[in-house]
């Protein structure tokens, strides 16, 4: 899956798909560094806050490659983000947060 380093169960793999389709929506895609905590375990999905780079969708092909070998250069630096979920009566989103 693109920006996601690692294999992952079903329920995570679903919550990955609505980062995804959210950073979609904004042009961008999501590729993540790590898990920040804050975990959330449903029937269907299950997840947790994640750090990582929202990259716009013309550069992500130039963004990718230094990505995969954890060599990504502070060019980024503006590109990093928190991926924060948040339930709300039960339906779970994402927002993408710059600190």
């Amino acid at each position: 899956m693109q920006g996601l380093r690692t294999q992952e169960n079903q329920k995570f793999n679903k919550f990955w798909n609505l980062i995804q389709s959210t950073a979609k929506n904004q042009g961008k895609v999501f590729f993540c560094d790590c898990g920040e905590g804050r975990e959330f375990f449903l029937e269907d999905m299950e997840g947790e806050d994640l750090r990582g780079w929202l990259i716009p969708l013309d550069k992500a092909n130039e963004f990718e490659p230094n990505w995969l070998v954890d060599n990504v250069s502070d060019v980024w630096l503006d590109n990093l983000c928190w991926a924060e979920w948040k339930d709300t009566n039960g339906m779970i989103s994402v927002e993408f947060i710059t600190y």
